[in-house]
């Protein structure tokens, strides 16, 4: 579930907001819409921040809409409450 007011903005502008995972943990992404329909979604890879995104974002985000977010325990998303839910298998979930 997203946070209400998410894509709110005209094409162009950048959104963001925070997902509630299923166990309560509040997970970051930012979304730029584009001119498209089409959404390319950007996954860091584990222990990554996704610098290389700030290099492809505006290349992207031209002619499609562009979402970027952050896994469970990085960036800008929450810690979850229970530490076991920190893996790669919650990281896919």
């Amino acid at each position: 579930m997203l946070e209400p007011g998410w894509l709110r903005n005209a094409v162009g502008a950048m959104d963001e907001a925070f997902a509630l995972a299923d166990d309560g943990t509040r997970l970051y992404v930012r979304q730029r819409r584009g001119e498209s329909a089409t959404t390319v979604v950007l996954c860091d890879g584990i222990v990554c921040d996704g610098f290389i995104y700030k290099y492809l974002w505006d290349d992207i985000a031209h002619p499609f809409s562009v979402a970027h977010w952050h896994y469970r325990g990085h960036g800008r998303s929450a810690l979850p409450k229970d530490p076991e839910r920190i893996s790669v298998a919650d990281f896919a979930a």
